[in-house]
């Protein structure tokens, strides 16, 4: 009986080491590695949030109801994850201290363990070695902390640099951009020969979004702060834009738009399989393809009344568009419908 009480106790002893290697793991993995692994606990409570917070959403009467909702995801988010960590922590511990009897019951080693991590010091463990582990977890509970009010600001710095991309094409779009609005006031701002800037401040944005999005999926889901603006809509009609440069300029700058478009491709194909049934309308349809192709023949005589330089074949041009706009337009309209958020039909 005696040995098979000492299995357990180190059987326990090994589980509670292992749930500590866990969370070491997963606050390393998802705060400061420099790579795009994402952590398995993050991705969970990130998909529980979204979850509840989509099926809540689908109830709401209104876009801007849903907007104001989904604010919320993200806190939801970060709370939860801080709320798992913890709990995983005070479990390991808990399980430690029984183990080595610090504390007799198993209520009360959960309870001592609870005390250490944060740091209040209630119920201090009699014991040496228990009082060995609280000191640990104390520092594992700050640490904990400091995450809350150190990378959380981070968080909230991308969605403010995405949102002020966001805010600087609708400005010179309006309320309902397009890739021909977006390139009407290059040409109305005399920028019309040399788009350079336009695609690498694109180019730029992409990117950010990119390292942010892909590793935090859940970003994707935060609505712009001005009603009526959504960050793949911004998205979508800078990739629309380079793909009228690609198909249609002859210009130097369209090797800028290549590279601005490949941001934006690359951006899209790593936020997209990370949002649960953003893959599943990549065969969805955009706009009708009549009013594209309306919007895109006055575009490219508005570029050749101005003695602007364009290719000389219309349809070969409008045909490429297309075929350039059919790369990244199911990725589009996949992410809207995953993080509820509407494009202009």
């Amino acid at each position: 009986m005696a040995r098979t009480n000492v299995f357990v106790r180190v059987g326990l002893f090994l589980l509670g080491s292992i749930g500590l290697i866990t969370f070491f793991a997963s606050i390393l993995r998802d705060t400061w590695l420099n790579n795009r692994q994402r952590d398995w606990i993050a991705i969970r409570v990130a998909n529980l949030v979204r979850w509840a917070f989509v099926w809540r959403a689908r109830r709401c009467r209104s876009n801007a109801e849903v907007q104001n909702l989904m604010a919320w995801a993200f806190p939801v988010y970060n709370f939860g994850l801080v709320a798992v960590w913890f709990l995983l922590v005070q479990t390991s511990f808990a399980l430690l201290i029984w183990t080595v009897e610090a504390d007799r019951g198993m209520v009360g080693a959960f309870i001592a363990s609870g005390s250490a991590l944060s740091t209040l010091g209630f119920a201090t463990p009699s014991s040496v070695a228990g009082r060995l582990f609280g000191i640990v977890e104390g520092a594992i509970g700050l640490g904990i902390i400091v995450f809350l009010f150190t990378f959380i600001p981070g968080y909230q710095a991308a969605i403010q640099a995405r949102e002020e991309k966001v805010a600087w094409l609708y400005a010179r779009t309006g309320a309902h951009p397009t890739a021909f609005s977006l390139v009407q006031w290059c040409r109305n701002a005399g920028q019309g020969s040399d788009l350079t800037p336009l695609w690498n401040t694109g180019e730029s944005w992409f990117r950010q979004i990119l390292e942010t999005h892909s590793l935090t999926p859940l970003l994707a889901l935060v609505p712009s702060i001005h009603e009526g603006q959504t960050w793949i809509e911004a998205a979508a009609t800078l990739l629309d834009a380079t793909s009228f440069a690609i198909s249609t300029i002859d210009a130097p700058h369209v090797e800028s738009a290549r590279l601005c478009r490949n941001a934006g491709l690359d951006a899209l194909r790593a936020i997209a399989p990370a949002l649960p049934g953003a893959m599943d309308h990549a065969l969805a349809t955009n706009r009708s393809a009549d009013d594209i192709a309306i919007a895109y023949d006055a575009a490219y005589d508005a570029f050749r009344t101005d003695g602007l330089s364009v290719e000389p074949n219309r349809d070969d041009c409008r045909h490429e568009f297309f075929g350039l706009r059919s790369e990244y337009e199911g990725l589009v309209r996949g992410i809207a419908a995953a993080t509820l958020m509407p494009l202009e039909e």
